[in-house]
Parts: C-alpha cells; sequence; structure tokens
C-alpha cells in the first residue's frame, strides 16, 4: 500500500483563513456590544450611560434641559443623523458618535426610528436617545435641573 498527502496549502490559502478568522472574531464581538442595551440613570448627578462602550457619566450642570426635546425625525429631519465618526450604524442601532444633518456633533444612542430625545450639552455635543419611554426619560431629566 501506498500513502501519498495532499500537497502543501499556498500562503493564498493560509491568508483567507487569517481573513475569515478576524472576521469572524469581529462579527462575535460586535453581536457581544449589540447584546447589551445601553441603560440611561438620570440621578441628581447627572445622566449615566452605562452598558455601551460609548457609555459615560455626564453631569447634570452639563445638560441644556431647558432646551431638550422629544424629537420625530419625520418631522425633524435635520435632527437624523447624517455621518457616523465613531460608532456603530447598523440598519435599525446606532450608537455613538454622529454628525447630524445640520452639522451638530451628537453622541447617539438610537434603535429603529421611533421618537428620541435631544439634549444639548454645554460639551459641544447633543445627545440623541430613543429609550423604552422617551418622556419619562426627559420628565427624569428636567427634574434634576431645577
Amino acid at each position: 500500500m501506498q500513502v501519498f498527502n495532499l500537497a502543501p496549502v499556498g500562503s493564498k490559502a493560509m491568508w483567507a483563513l487569517v481573513i475569515i478568522a478576524v472576521v469572524l472574531v469581529l462579527a462575535g464581538a460586535t453581536t457581544f456590544f449589540l447584546s447589551r442595551a445601553p441603560k440611561f440613570e438620570v440621578s441628581p448627578e447627572g445622566l449615566r450611560i452605562s452598558g455601551s462602550p460609548f457609555g459615560r457619566m455626564i453631569p447634570a450642570a452639563q445638560l441644556r434641559v431647558d432646551a431638550a426635546r422629544l424629537v420625530d425625525f419625520t418631522k425633524s429631519p435635520d435632527l437624523r443623523p447624517k455621518w457616523r465618526t465613531l460608532g456603530v450604524g447598523l440598519p435599525g442601532y446606532q450608537a455613538g458618535w454622529f454628525r447630524l444633518h445640520d452639522g451638530e456633533k451628537a453622541l447617539v444612542f438610537l434603535s429603529g426610528t421611533r421618537p428620541a430625545i435631544y439634549v444639548p450639552t454645554n460639551a459641544g455635543y447633543c445627545l440623541l436617545i430613543n429609550s423604552d419611554d422617551p418622556a419619562a426619560l426627559l420628565s427624569s431629566l428636567r427634574a434634576i435641573a431645577h
């Protein structure tokens, strides 16, 4: 009996396997981060965004709650995110730093096209958030402003 092995794999095949492995790792990491829904916690200290790589604590003094409002993107298309500068932009989910259609810098946490709250800050950007109850979130933010 004679046994023969497969000819050695060329470098192109090895690079293809490396690329496939990298894509799978990135897809897994993206799935991990997207499966963790951000939480928005309002306290007298401010707004804490957790559960996202873009989360942070925004002090109450930086939030311009007097100018905050509910936004319907069909009536205010200038406030829709336009350019992603650092973040995730998938159909039905946007999180991270964006430029809006009006050119303003925004920290965005949106799922779908549901109404959101728009909150300008004194730090040179605004927040766009749609939560499970945006009106209640806006009311809580207004309560800490006084």
